[in-house]
């Protein structure tokens, strides 16, 4: 029975072996195939998300069009719901870092002309694992996007990242490698925001709670905003769009 049972694994064994030695004459053979299987690593920054949507919005200008641009805190916003009759644009993808953002602006926010780009990102760079990246990279990102919207006369605003929440389950704060890696961010984009006459939408101390960190009546996870949540920014958003009507025509 031994015996039996170890030619069995042996057979499993050499049918792997032939399996893993063929991949690479498959591929040679059709390399489409091998197109397919990369895919998802081909469009890393996710830039062909919105190429359908982009395509519409190109043919058809506003000169109020706004872009809300970033990961998923963006994507989860209701802005038809939040900013009833307002041009304004979603372009946020769930889980992108800032680099991500980075590498798809030219297609989702230059090419559809906005007068106005609303930023919100770096929580992915700070809280998911394989994704972090150093505070240098993600303030430098910051600055690329915002060198980017100024050359082409779009008016920024800047959010600021939300806090965390443990209380729902997910251990949001032990993701950080330091406590303070939020509140840096945002002190950054303050300085950056008041240093090059970008406006800072910072609603943070809106969102804390008496500990520092988010509210959990504004969150149903600890790290991304609800209805209530997405109510009290939006107030706060449509002020600063606003004020971008008085503000000189090039940042």
């Amino acid at each position: 029975m031994s015996i039996l049972r170890m030619s069995k694994w042996v057979l499993i064994g050499i049918a792997l072996c032939l399996l893993l030695a063929s991949v690479p004459i498959i591929f040679f053979v059709r390399p489409s195939l091998a197109t397919i299987v990369l895919q998802p690593w081909k469009d890393w920054s996710q830039i062909g998300y919105y190429h359908e949507a982009n395509a519409k919005l190109i043919a058809s200008r506003d000169p109020e069009r706004v872009v809300f641009f970033g990961d998923s805190q963006i994507l989860g916003w209701q802005l038809a719901t939040d900013f009833p009759g307002r041009p304004y644009v979603n372009r946020g993808i769930g889980g992108q870092t800032t680099a991500q953002m980075l590498v798809r602006f030219r297609a989702d926010v230059i090419d559809l002309k906005p007068r106005v780009v609303v930023i919100l990102g770096g929580s992915n760079d700070v809280l998911v694992h394989l994704r972090k990246l150093p505070h240098e990279q993600t303030v430098d990102n910051y600055a690329s996007m915002a060198d980017l919207a100024r050359e082409n006369n779009i008016k920024v605003i800047f959010a600021a990242v939300p806090p965390v929440n443990d209380s729902q389950g997910e251990r949001w704060t032990a993701r950080l490698e330091q406590p303070d890696r939020i509140p840096k961010l945002n002190e950054w984009l303050r300085s950056y925001c008041a240093a090059n006459r970008f406006i800072f939408l910072d609603y943070y101390d809106q969102l804390v709670d008496e500990k520092g960190m988010m509210k959990s009546e504004l969150s149903p996870d600890g790290e991304h905003l609800n209805a209530a949540g997405y109510k009290l920014v939006s107030r706060m958003a449509e002020a600063a769009i606003e004020s971008t009507k008085t503000s000189p025509t090039k940042n």
